[in-house]
């Protein structure tokens, strides 16, 4: 009898830290939820970005490809 109220009593004082632990990270855990939240929305956006920065950069590049052609034959003159 003696050891089912002391199991009683073990088992009321870990539920009671467990929900103190709870109520002293619900914002730290609502904080982190908030921060994925932004995170993903910010790396779906980046990706967006990529993509137009490749495509610049590989515009940049037939640009610069086509100049130096067009250079060439002015480069070997000078040479």
């Amino acid at each position: 009898r003696r050891r089912s109220t002391d199991m009683v009593q073990e088992i009321k004082s870990l539920d009671s830290d467990m929900q103190m632990l709870v109520y002293e990270n619900y914002s730290k855990f609502i904080t982190a939820t908030d921060t994925i939240r932004r995170m993903k929305t910010n790396v779906e956006g980046m990706s967006e970005k990529m993509e137009r920065l490749l495509d610049t950069v590989g515009g940049i590049s037939d640009k610069s490809d086509a100049v130096n052609d067009t250079l060439a034959s002015r480069r070997r003159n000078i040479e």
